[in-house]
C-alpha cells in the first residue's frame, strides 16, 4: 500500500510542477502585447499610439457599441472611440448620423472631442473580422 501512496504523490508533484507557468507583468513595460495602431493630426500636429482594447457593448437593443481604447506612444494621454451600428463592417462611420465619437483625455482634462453635437469626425474602417480591425 505504502509504494502506492509514494506513487501517486510523486504523479500529483510531476503535474503540479508541470501546470505552473511563468506568468508575465506589463508592470515592466518590457512586455509588448500585440495590438494595432491609431492616429489622427490636427493642422499642426499628428497624435499617435498603440491600441489596447477593443470590445462590443449591446444595450439589448439593435444597436451595438465599438469601444476602440488606446494610449499615446508615452502612455500619458488616453484615445477612446466609440462607433454606432447594428452590425459592424467595413465603410465610414460619420459622427453627424449618430455612428462614431471620439475622446482624447489626459487626467482631469479633455484635449479632444468629437460627436454628433461637437463636430464633424469620420472613421473609415478598412478592414473587419472577429479578431481584428
Amino acid at each position: 500500500m505504502k509504494p502506492i501512496k509514494i506513487t501517486c504523490y510523486l504523479i500529483l508533484t510531476a503535474v503540479l510542477f508541470n501546470a505552473c507557468r511563468k506568468e508575465y507583468s506589463l508592470e515592466g513595460g518590457n512586455l509588448k502585447i500585440p495590438s494595432g495602431t491609431w492616429e489622427f493630426k490636427d493642422s499642426l500636429r499628428q497624435f499617435q499610439g498603440n491600441m489596447d482594447t477593443a470590445y462590443i457593448k449591446s444595450a439589448g437593443t439593435s444597436i451595438k457599441e465599438l469601444h476602440l481604447i488606446g494610449t499615446s506612444n508615452d502612455g500619458s494621454q488616453t484615445f477612446h472611440m466609440r462607433l454606432f451600428a447594428d452590425t459592424f463592417k467595413t465603410g465610414t462611420y460619420k459622427a453627424s448620423l449618430f455612428q462614431s465619437s471620439f475622446d482624447y483625455t489626459m487626467p482631469a482634462k479633455t484635449l479632444y472631442q468629437a460627436d454628433q453635437f461637437i463636430g464633424e469626425f469620420i472613421v473609415t474602417v478598412t478592414s473587419f473580422s472577429n479578431n481584428y480591425i
